[in-house]
């Protein structure tokens, strides 16, 4: 029985190692130089660009299909303010598009002004997910805007996976 009891704990401390070494964070900057956010090193990282906007979108692709956690962050340069006119907009957005929207609210991140926005699409079977959320990041002076979405399978994120998505969007910067 000790036995068992020391091999369990040797694997247990094993795997948490491992997951310590899946979890080194690099820096990346969109391909206009206009955005920085940390990622873990070891992710699948796609980046694209066309006039009015930058992107950097990225997953983990090593864990099993139901669990992917997808991951965008764009710049647009499209104007607006985060404020209540904003938060009706998107409602009407929502109803427009036949999304369902969970919530949404204000905050901060940052030095930006943040509207979150939980929603499921009920119409689509896609293999990322039909939960998502985004977040509108706008600094004071700031032309356009940042947005980052996160798109799941599940309805709600894992612990682990909501402390790492907090860590990924404190690290959002403008260049």
């Amino acid at each position: 029985m000790r036995n068992i009891i020391i091999t369990l704990t040797g694997v247990l401390l094993l795997s948490c190692n491992q997951q310590k070494k899946e979890l080194n964070f690099i820096t990346q900057n969109d391909l206009k130089n206009k955005f920085s956010i940390e990622i873990p090193q070891n992710w699948e990282i796609n980046y694209d660009t066309i006039n009015f906007q930058s992107s950097i979108f990225f997953s983990n692709k090593s864990k099993p299909q139901k669990q992917i956690v997808t991951y965008g962050i764009v710049l647009d340069k499209t104007e607006f303010q985060i404020n209540d006119d904003f938060g009706k907009l998107t409602d009407t957005f929502m109803v427009f598009t036949k999304l369902e929207k969970i919530n949404g609210r204000f905050g901060q991140v940052n030095t930006f002004k943040t509207y979150k926005l939980d929603f499921v699409d009920p119409h689509t079977k896609s293999d990322l997910g039909n939960y998502e959320t985004i977040y509108y990041l706008k600094e004071e002076n700031q032309k356009g805007h940042l947005w980052f979405s996160i798109q799941r399978v599940q309805s709600k994120l894992s612990k682990s996976d909501s402390i790492l998505s907090e860590r990924i969007l404190k690290s959002i910067k403008l260049n």
